[in-house]
């Protein structure tokens, strides 16, 4: 999936009492930005190339480490061909405005880190596009390999499990991993939606909805159980079914 756009591509509230928004540069440049706003007092900070030319794609906030998990892209702005390597998680701290952890868990070259979803026990679930090669700076890189759903424990920077994320799924929407009816996790592609669970030393996957006709081109949120998405010009919900049954599930 290639990101081809320029501007905001996540946002956060809160930390520092502060509005954080990631983005992409404008047309033709490199380097997108972590943006910051106080709306008590007016102040603005922003940092470039928090992954050297690449961009903030996804934001989420861990408060048991005080700290705002960033996830990037190896994509500049539109028009441009790649530049940075790979794509990495970067641990941010909101007070002191600097980095103060950047890796990979050894995924590298990573395309980009599409997706983030903090769990109430401290751990994130991630999905990230995953490349099996680059071809060098400034060369137009291939589509991804394949899709990944990571668990990651950011206090030991340990990666606790991980599975790939079947290709006739279809493909995954970036913002579209969610809590779901009765705090189930679920992630979004243009085919369906899947149910994601962890366990010790594993991520299980299992298909919950699709669409009878059509593709999902645009993931809204889930409220009260029911799932919003666009097909084409239309805006549709769905009640989503009971969660399923975890025999029906794979796992790495």
């Amino acid at each position: 999936s290639r990101l081809h756009v320029s501007g905001p591509l996540a946002m956060v509230v809160g930390p520092a009492g502060k509005i954080w928004v990631g983005s992409a540069p404008d047309y033709g440049m490199w380097g997108g930005t972590l943006a910051s706003y106080d709306p008590d007092t007016g102040e603005r900070h922003s940092a470039r190339h928090l992954t050297q030319d690449g961009s903030v794609v996804s934001l989420a906030w861990l408060p048991q480490l005080g700290l705002l998990l960033a996830g990037t892209t190896v994509w500049g702005g539109s028009g441009t061909a790649i530049k940075a390597y790979s794509g990495e998680f970067i641990l941010w701290h909101p007070e002191r405005q600097e980095k103060v952890w950047a890796g990979t868990f050894g995924l590298d070259p990573i395309d980009g880190v599409y997706d983030l979803l903090p769990r109430p026990d401290g751990t994130v679930i991630a999905v990230v596009f995953i490349s099996d090669s680059l071809e060098g700076a400034g060369a137009t890189k291939q589509r991804p390999a394949h899709v990944e759903v990571l668990h990651l424990d950011f206090g030991k920077r340990s990666l606790l499990a991980r599975t790939v994320l079947p290709a006739d799924w279809g493909r995954p929407f970036e913002w579209a991993l969610q809590e779901g009816p009765g705090g189930e996790v679920l992630a979004v592609t243009d085919r369906q939606v899947y149910h994601i669970t962890v366990t010790p030393g594993a991520v299980h996957l299992a298909q919950w909805w699709r669409p009878d006709t059509g593709r999902i081109n645009v993931a809204g949120p889930v409220v009260d159980g029911t799932f919003y998405f666009a097909t084409g010009s239309r805006l549709r919900a769905v009640v989503l079914p009971p969660a399923p049954s975890p025999s029906l599930q794979r796992h790495a």
